[in-house]
Protein backbone atom coordinates (compact mmCIF):
# COMPACT_ATOMS: atom_id res chain seq x y z
CA UNK A 1 0.00 0.00 0.00
CA UNK A 2 1.12 3.03 -0.66
CA UNK A 3 1.58 6.50 1.84
CA UNK A 4 -1.58 8.49 0.14
CA UNK A 5 -3.72 4.59 0.83
CA UNK A 6 -2.36 4.47 4.06
CA UNK A 7 -3.03 8.12 4.79
CA UNK A 8 -7.01 8.34 3.42
CA UNK A 9 -8.12 4.86 5.37
CA UNK A 10 -6.34 6.40 8.64
CA UNK A 11 -8.82 9.18 7.99
CA UNK A 12 -11.79 7.30 7.09
CA UNK A 13 -11.23 4.86 10.10
CA UNK A 14 -10.71 7.68 12.43
CA UNK A 15 -13.72 9.59 10.99
CA UNK A 16 -16.06 6.28 10.90
CA UNK A 17 -14.55 5.85 14.99
CA UNK A 18 -15.92 9.61 15.70
CA UNK A 19 -19.45 8.40 13.72
CA UNK A 20 -18.79 10.96 10.86
CA UNK A 21 -20.60 10.35 7.65
CA UNK A 22 -17.57 9.97 5.19
CA UNK A 23 -18.20 10.77 1.25
CA UNK A 24 -16.72 9.79 -1.75
CA UNK A 25 -15.36 14.01 -1.82
CA UNK A 26 -13.74 13.42 1.42
CA UNK A 27 -11.77 10.45 0.21
CA UNK A 28 -10.68 12.65 -2.42
CA UNK A 29 -9.76 15.65 -0.49
CA UNK A 30 -7.67 13.32 1.80
CA UNK A 31 -6.30 11.73 -0.96
CA UNK A 32 -5.23 15.21 -2.78
CA UNK A 33 -3.92 16.87 0.21
CA UNK A 34 -1.24 14.13 0.74
CA UNK A 35 -0.62 14.04 -3.04
CA UNK A 36 0.16 17.40 -2.99
CA UNK A 37 2.42 17.17 0.52
CA UNK A 38 4.14 14.27 -1.04
CA UNK A 39 4.51 16.20 -4.18
CA UNK A 40 3.32 13.53 -6.64
CA UNK A 41 2.63 15.33 -8.95
CA UNK A 42 0.93 13.33 -11.37
CA UNK A 43 -1.49 11.77 -9.24
CA UNK A 44 -5.34 12.33 -9.50
CA UNK A 45 -8.17 11.26 -7.47
CA UNK A 46 -9.90 9.62 -10.65
CA UNK A 47 -13.03 7.79 -10.40
CA UNK A 48 -10.98 4.68 -11.19
CA UNK A 49 -8.76 5.53 -8.16
CA UNK A 50 -11.69 6.02 -6.16
CA UNK A 51 -13.12 2.87 -7.08
CA UNK A 52 -9.93 0.92 -6.92
CA UNK A 53 -9.26 2.28 -3.13
CA UNK A 54 -12.96 1.41 -1.95
CA UNK A 55 -12.85 -2.08 -3.26
CA UNK A 56 -9.10 -2.54 -1.53
CA UNK A 57 -10.64 -1.60 1.56
CA UNK A 58 -13.73 -3.16 1.25
CA UNK A 59 -15.55 0.44 1.90
CA UNK A 60 -19.39 0.75 0.23
CA UNK A 61 -21.30 3.78 -0.73
CA UNK A 62 -24.90 3.46 1.29
CA UNK A 63 -27.47 6.17 1.21
CA UNK A 64 -28.59 7.50 4.37
CA UNK A 65 -32.67 7.16 4.48
CA UNK A 66 -34.41 9.11 7.38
Amino acid sequence: MNDVDIYVYDQFEHARHNFLSVHDIDLRRWSLKKARELHLKDFQASEGWLWNFKYRHGICSRRINE
